[in-house]
């Protein structure tokens, strides 16, 4: 029976439980293909994110419907791990098998906050380079018509289209109680702390630059002994668990 103990530790932020891992295991679907990278995004915490995609995890990796890192935390609401994983190189305008990108996912679950920086966001480059914006779109549209079907679902006008909880319920649910509740909740202390949250956008911003940086020399010599070492250590720890158990 598989362990999905780095799945919790995520949705928990636990970090020395975290720094176990190896990359397979950050990369390591559920029932519902979510890796411990789309549990810490969604759960908005970007210790553990950070570390995980520190440790070879890939935000960008699909769940069983399409759902990146990016898609998880619109869905949950966490406007410092969407503003951090866009800084990282992350695309916004990915598609999941319902053709919803991360902020149509924002706004079907009120997301507003979300909804109103990724509008922003792109925006921006769209103002910027018009092309190459419109190129990316054309790209995430045909990614997923090749991977999910061969064209769009077409949803009848007044219909609405299935949200993105009904897609993991059965892992949601099982590890943090009524998904559509979590996903529709308007928190009323959010309203009250909307500027403090978007100081802190910035911040992350920053920091989603700066492990860009480090990510792009992640094929020096120095790199990879120190990966290696690390997987190294890690199965050392899985085999002297094993022992004792």
């Amino acid at each position: 029976m598989p362990s999905f103990r780095f799945h919790e530790a995520a949705r928990d932020g636990i970090l020395p439980i975290l720094v176990e891992a190896s990359e397979k295991e950050c990369n390591y679907g559920d029932e519902a293909g979510m890796t411990p990278v789309h549990w810490a995004a969604f759960c908005g915490h970007l210790s553990a994110l950070r570390l995980l995609i520190g440790l070879g995890g890939k935000p960008s990796k699909y769940d069983s419907s399409g759902n990146t890192a990016l898609h998880h935390a619109a869905a949950g609401g966490q406007l410092k791990v969407v503003a951090f994983l866009v800084a990282l190189g992350e695309d916004p305008w990915a598609l999941n098998a319902e053709f919803q990108s991360p902020k149509v996912v924002a706004a079907r679950h009120g997301r507003e906050d979300v909804l109103r920086y990724l509008d922003a966001f792109m925006g921006r480059q769209m103002a910027s380079n018009r092309k190459k914006a419109l190129q990316r779109e054309e790209k995430a549209k045909k990614r997923a018509m090749a991977r999910f079907s061969s064209s769009p679902p077409e949803t009848p006008s007044g219909a609405s289209t299935p949200s993105i909880a009904s897609s993991r319920r059965s892992s949601v649910s099982t590890l943090l109680g009524s998904t559509t509740s979590i996903f529709r909740r308007r928190d009323s202390t959010v309203s009250k702390e909307t500027s403090r949250s978007e100081e802190g956008v910035l911040e992350e911003e920053s920091r989603g630059k700066q492990l860009w940086d480090k990510l792009r020399n992640a094929k020096s010599p120095v790199y990879k002994k120190m990966r290696r070492k690390r997987e190294e250590e890690a199965r050392g720890r899985a085999l002297r668990r094993g022992d004792s158990a």
